[in-house]
């Protein structure tokens, strides 16, 4: 059944041009040269200072460092980020 589930939701995206993120409930990443970053349909902030912010995503971990980092928009399940970004990682749970 899952994967009936799973190929009308491949048809919907490739025949409908929905975005992939809203019908697989994922998240997006949109990086703004390097010092802006969007994270969409995150599930939650785990840890943010200065130095790393930390977002739970789908089955894992959205991981930011670097530093100066602040909030510039905050809304339901939107982040955006301004700071200095040195890298990003996933880590699947």
């Amino acid at each position: 059944m899952e994967n009936i589930i799973g190929e009308i939701k491949d048809v919907m995206i490739n025949k409908l041009d929905i975005p992939r993120e809203i019908i697989k409930n994922s998240y997006k990443v949109i990086i703004e040269g390097d010092e802006f970053l969007t994270v969409e349909n995150h599930r939650g902030i785990v840890k943010f200072n200065e130095d790393e912010v930390v977002l739970k995503v789908d089955n894992g971990l959205f991981i930011m460092s670097g530093n100066k980092f602040t909030i510039v928009y905050i809304s339901g399940r939107t982040l955006k980020l301004k700071g200095v970004f040195k890298g990003v990682k996933y880590e699947q749970l």
